[in-house]
């Protein structure tokens, strides 16, 4: 399968998921319209019952049994649902508002259409209710199953028993038929035959049940739980064999560090804290207290087939990173200046640190997304046949205007970092000086899309070129800021540079906006995330001293990763379970209930 398609249903999938997401209102907001809800049919029977001049204990009675149906069945489900940490009080009420969405209308004309009719409509939206909680069950609860059961009917038949008792109150010489409870059943039957369907073709596209990763969404979501989730992943997942650069400065002459740089070749997705999402903030924070000097975390060559699965899998690859520290290979005391190479849609900026060549890639002002792996492979071999010893090759990932032109991706890129190495092997190698600080800017939240890597500055000297390495922890950065701050930094007397993001997803699915993120400086003020940049460039270059530069190429075997193939199910699962849940209610429930609406009215 074409990474193209891939990233094009990644693309389709944002969309899907930030049209679907919405948050409750607060608790008390909530309560206030359940029972404003609940009292319109109340109102509906006691004009009723008024009109047929029935007792007045009687109506205004009436219009008291809705809200105190809705009310036994909300404590049905709190006392069902308690150890649920998703469905708490306040979301049994939303379902308790949105189960109200059939019943509230049906109910309030069955009112003026006497007992027998009032019970029997009460029931038909009684049976909507049905499938409506059933789907939301399934899909946000991490009850078991009876559980589950018990909740999808409470609301349903407290109302249908409602309607019962007015009914008797209203005539007591005629007990109302039992059809409408053969309604709920035929109700619980289509709910039940619906969710069969939709698992039947969820498991098609998925090979496994579809709602484990719904509920896995929702649990993260709602509650910040990854666990469902991670757990479902790593039983899909693939093995993979991930790959990390580690370059790491020391004071020449008395091994003092001065700073690091880890590329990861795994990608820091999918969202939250689920899988590798919060990576390089973590690794960030584990290589500072092992090296007691900054560390920043760039974006290797990577897409969302790479992203490990669960917390589990991020601890080994920072347990390999951490121990590769002993081993590392050095020390490079020269380097070349920073040269550039610019082709079609594609910029490589290089420096060679003794025979290892940094190459950073990005495509700004124009849209920049995720290199496939393919770049850093091809780039890394054509360091060899130039007589390198190995290529790190960062995805800048630093401009986001629009969609991502992948036409013949791999060539143009590889072409880039191909010329760039080719100049820079041409340059003379000078003696290295090295500088680096990091701030965390009080002003950004993660909502801002600022994760807790916050910003760091990297300050290399050679051969009288100083070169600023910037590297924001965040999901991409809106088009023309990266330009923005490399102008912010020639002021400080830096003659080249590159603003870089890590990718990081902790920041990813927070907000309800198309994206479900904010990249960096799309909500933030320009101004003064200059003016962090600035203070964290001034640092390094107070921080600069002659130093040699120390690496290590790591490979964490067999960790678990999404894999294009499963991610490609996972990518196609909600848009085949929307359209089955479209063709099912239309095929399946919207006859039933027309039916059902035909007998109460016939027989």
């Amino acid at each position: 399968m074409a990474r193209e398609e891939l990233h094009a249903k990644m693309d389709r999938l944002v969309e899907k998921y930030s049209e679907l997401l919405f948050t409750l209102p607060s608790k008390g907001r909530l309560f206030a319209l359940v029972l404003s809800a609940s009292l319109i049919p109340g109102a509906c029977y006691l004009a009723s019952l008024a009109l047929a001049k029935a007792p007045p204990w009687l109506a205004c009675l009436s219009l008291l049994v809705p809200p105190l149906a809705t009310l036994a069945a909300w404590s049905l489900d709190v006392l069902l649902l308690r150890p649920d940490p998703l469905m708490n009080a306040r979301r049994c009420l939303g379902l308790e508002l949105f189960s109200l969405l059939p019943l509230v209308p049906l109910a309030s004309a069955g009112a003026f259409l006497g007992p027998e009719l009032a019970v029997r409509l009460t029931a038909i939206g009684a049976s909507i209710a049905i499938s409506a909680r059933s789907l939301v069950m399934v899909a946000t609860s991490l009850a078991g199953t009876p559980r589950r059961a018990a909740c999808t009917i409470t609301c349903p038949l407290t109302w249908t028993l409602a309607a019962y008792a007015l009914a008797y109150l209203w005539q007591p010489s005629r007990l109302p038929s039992f059809l409408p409870l053969a309604f709920l059943v035929i109700g619980c039957l289509a709910a039940g035959s619906l969710l069969a369907y939709i698992r039947h073709v969820g498991e098609r596209v998925l090979g496994s049940n579809p709602f484990r990763p719904l509920r896995g969404f929702a649990a993260s979501w709602m509650e910040d739980l990854s666990g469902p989730l991670e757990d479902f992943l790593t039983e899909i997942g693939v093995e993979a064999d991930i790959m990390t650069h580690v370059l790491v400065f020391r004071e020449r002459g008395t091994d003092r560090p001065l700073g690091a740089l880890v590329v990861p070749g795994v990608h820091p997705g999918p969202f939250r804290d689920v899988g590798s999402s919060p990576l390089p903030g973590l690794l960030q924070e584990a290589l500072e207290a092992r090296l007691g000097c900054p560390v920043a975390v760039a974006h290797g060559t990577s897409g969302h087939d790479l992203n490990l699965t669960a917390r589990s899998e991020r601890e080994k690859l920072i347990e390999a990173v951490c121990s590769a520290l002993d081993g590392l290979k050095g020390p490079y005391r020269e380097a070349t200046r920073l040269v550039r190479a610019r082709g079609e849609r594609a910029e490589a900026a290089c420096q060679l640190l003794g025979p290892l060549a940094l190459v950073v890639l990005t495509a700004s002002p124009e849209t920049m997304e995720d290199l496939p792996p393919e770049v850093g492979e091809l780039t890394a071999k054509r360091a060899r046949e130039l007589g390198l010893e190995d290529a790190i090759v960062v995805d800048a990932h630093n401009s986001l205007n629009g969609p991502f032109d992948r036409t013949r991706l791999v060539e143009r890129f590889t072409a880039a970092a191909s010329e760039a190495m080719g100049r820079a092997r041409e340059l003379p190698r000078e003696q290295l000086r090295f500088g680096m600080a990091r701030v965390v800017p009080a002003e950004f939240a993660l909502e801002d899309g600022m994760g807790p890597g916050g910003i760091s500055v990297l300050a290399l000297e050679a051969g009288g070129q100083k070169v600023a390495y910037v590297v924001v922890d965040g999901n991409n950065m809106v088009s023309g800021l990266r330009e923005h701050l490399l102008e912010a930094l020639r002021e400080l007397g830096f003659d080249e540079g590159e603003v870089m993001t890590s990718d990081t997803h902790v920041v990813n699915a927070r907000l309800l906006v198309e994206r479900g993120y904010h990249p960096v400086g799309e909500v933030m003020v320009w101004r003064v995330l200059a003016d962090y940049v600035r203070g964290a460039a001034e640092a390094a270059l107070e921080a600069m001293r002659p130093a040699e530069a120390w690496h290590a190429r790591v490979v964490a075997e067999g960790l678990k990763v999404f894999g294009a193939e499963q991610l490609d199910r996972l990518c196609e699962l909600p848009m085949a379970v929307l359209r089955a849940t479209k063709r099912g209610v239309l095929g399946l429930l919207t006859p039933v209930h027309a039916a059902l609406m035909a007998l109460a009215f016939l027989l």
